[in-house]
């Protein structure tokens, strides 16, 4: 009996392993000079795949402050602005950016707290770039 619990125990703890793994507060090297980062914001997590990076912010500013400012300083570091999704709300959908063979995603997140919004900026390279 104590073994079979011991099995149920080990299968519950891998199962709630995230893949991938994330690394707290860690950034992609398109950070350096690249991408700008929201001053009010705080890197929370980042997770990688072989040809993505993904990093969660917070901030307590709303995400269309946050939004307004990558719309104005991505396109100063040489990116360019790709077409706005239609069909989500106002004021909630992505906002997208290009540059050279890179792309970039501005997302709301999951509002947590009442004070606090979330936001997501997901660099994604060309198959092959690691």
């Amino acid at each position: 009996m104590t073994l079979h619990r011991a099995i149920i125990c080990m299968i519950i703890t891998v199962a709630a392993v995230p893949w991938p793994p994330a690394r707290a507060a860690e950034l992609p090297h398109e950070f350096d000079n690249r991408v700008p980062l929201y001053a009010a914001a705080r890197p929370v997590e980042t997770r990688y795949t072989r040809n993505s990076a993904t990093v969660h912010f917070s901030t307590e500013a709303p995400f269309a402050q946050v939004a307004a400012f990558y719309e104005q300083a991505l396109p100063e570091r040489g990116w360019r602005a790709l077409p706005l999704n239609s069909s989500a709300p106002e004021g909630a959908h992505q906002r997208r950016f290009a540059r050279g063979d890179v792309y970039l995603t501005l997302s709301p997140g999951s509002g947590t707290p009442a004070s606090q919004t979330d936001f997501i900026i997901e660099l994604v390279y060309p198959k092959g770039r690691e």
